[in-house]
């Protein structure tokens, strides 16, 4: 029995683990640099993504991907940051 994965199930993983990387890199950077560019680089990284992943996908809704994905990186990179701000 094989499992097929689903377009939505890798587009969470990949943004999954955008987020949690952008959370590491907003804790830098907001520990090293200025709170602003903490909540600045991660949306823009995230801007570049998507709209490479718009051209990319261009058969699929651009609504379904962004809802799909920006939720899950905010979340992730939300709680990743919180996380590492409190230790």
């Amino acid at each position: 029995m094989q499992m097929e994965i689903k377009l939505e199930q890798k587009l969470t993983a990949a943004y999954m683990v955008l987020g949690a990387a952008c959370g590491v890199l907003a804790d830098y950077i907001a520990t090293n640099a200025s709170l602003l560019y903490a909540l600045l680089v991660p949306l823009a990284i995230y801007a570049v993504t998507i709209t490479a992943l718009v051209k990319l996908m261009r058969g699929q809704k651009k609504s379904v991907l962004v809802s799909n994905s920006l939720t899950t990186f905010i979340l992730v990179w939300a709680v990743v940051w919180v996380f590492l701000f409190n230790i």
